[in-house]
């Protein structure tokens, strides 16, 4: 089984960061057992970033909603150009301009809450995020007006930072996805070393389970993308992705910090970014799935599910601050309200970065508005290429933390 070493060469172990007493200080409620403050920081900090993850969720309807006929007549007096004429054109500069406001508003966010502002303190800075919330997004709204008072181009060149940033994203996402999974099969293996052993049947049962689900889901992409001599690319995807997903679950047998159950969950995390590349395909004979006549429902369900998995990762990643810590002396030397602090700012900067992948996830990664800058990411290569670029990385990833107590067996010996 795995030990919290295993994921070291990449992420740390998660610990939970509840540095907000200062804030429950602040409140009526008079408590003087430290648990019990702790609770309540820990429920305050909670509170705060749903409620600002509820605006991705608020941005990606609108985003759908500015793809929509009768909200584009309302927008194209301002959108439309000469370089913008088409309603795909015209729906992409809307989703840009209502992820930009988001960015906007998480980046002067991400700006109070660092401490590189010298102008407050820390308590004041954690108390900046947690209160006059519903004012705040009362201001956004204006701010959203203005952004269809600024050209065309200027959201272009926005679109092709959201590309930049937007890989970034995917990438913290993998370094979440591999801490989770490591924590997952570390916290049920110390269960079961306990003496409970209905925790080692059940990392079994989920690693069988989401093995068997992998390998189906595989089978039936040969069927829906690859079945056709001439898709070949379709071929090599899903053959890379299968491939992969056998050498790393041996190598999890064979490295001294590997365990069966995260490979599993990076082998179905794949299989499943490998479906949604190939979905973003031409199409054709090589895209069957594009030919249903369930073309309504799955659209449904597909928008469902990227605003769910959008905001679930953005909160997940930016509640994750202490997978990216690399000089593990950081914690240790803040104080209570410097660490709350710093917390707020590492979750306002991964919001900005889900604001960005925002534009990317409702216009399939299509940079289009201006003829100074055309429309070099399309709405299928571009789209199908950042998928499995996303991939790659996360395998990568992954099997560096398999290798890396192999190749370095000194530096983990004493973990």
């Amino acid at each position: 089984m795995a030990t919290p070493s295993a994921a070291q060469p990449l992420v740390a172990a998660a610990a939970p960061t509840t540095a907000a007493a200062s804030v429950v200080a602040s409140s009526p409620t008079d408590v003087t057992d430290p648990a019990t403050v702790q609770e309540h920081a820990a429920t305050l900090v909670r509170r705060v970033r749903v409620t600002y993850g509820l605006l991705l969720v608020i941005g990606f309807i609108i985003g759908e909603l500015m793809q929509n006929n009768v909200v584009q007549w309302m927008t194209h007096w301002k959108i439309a150009d000469a370089a913008c004429g088409t309603p795909e054109c015209i729906a992409a500069q809307g989703v840009y301009r209502v992820s930009f406001a988001l960015f906007l508003f998480f980046l002067i966010h991400y700006v109070m809450s660092s401490s590189w502002n010298l102008c407050m303190s820390a308590s004041q800075r954690v108390a900046f995020n947690s209160s006059y919330i519903l004012v705040k997004v009362a201001l956004l709204i204006p701010v959203f007006v203005i952004c269809f008072l600024i050209p065309n181009d200027f959201f272009v060149v926005f679109a092709w930072l959201s590309v930049v940033l937007s890989c970034l994203f995917l990438i913290g996402q993998q370094i979440v996805l591999l801490e989770f999974a490591y924590s997952w099969s570390d916290s049920w293996s110390t269960k079961g070393d306990d003496g409970d052993n209905k925790f080692y049947v059940g990392l079994l049962v989920c690693t069988v389970v989401m093995n068997l689900a992998s390998l189906t889901f595989i089978g039936l992409m040969y069927h829906w993308f690859a079945a056709d001599t001439v898709c070949q690319l379709s071929q090599a995807m899903v053959t890379i992705t299968l491939i992969a997903g056998i050498v790393f679950t041996a190598l999890s047998i064979y490295s001294p910090t590997g365990s069966v159950l995260p490979s599993a969950t990076v082998f179905l995390y794949t299989t499943w970014t490998c479906f949604s590349a190939l979905t973003s395909s031409p199409p054709g004979q090589c895209n069957s799935m594009s030919s249903t006549d369930s073309g309504t429902w799955q659209t449904v369900i597909g928008a469902v599910f990227s605003c769910v998995s959008l905001v679930y990762c953005s909160v997940n990643a930016a509640t994750s601050r202490d997978a990216f810590i690399l000089d593990s002396d950081e914690a240790t030397t803040q104080t209570e309200e410097e660490a709350e602090s710093s917390c707020f700012s590492f979750f306002h900067g991964q919001m900005m970065l889900g604001s960005c992948y925002l534009a990317m996830l409702l216009t399939n990664w299509t940079v289009t508005g201006s003829d100074k800058m055309a429309q070099l990411v399309g709405t299928t290569a571009g789209a199908q290429w950042a998928k499995f670029g996303s991939e790659l990385t996360c395998i990568a990833f992954y099997v560096w933390t398999l290798v890396a107590p192999i190749l370095f067996p000194s530096r983990f010996a004493k973990q």
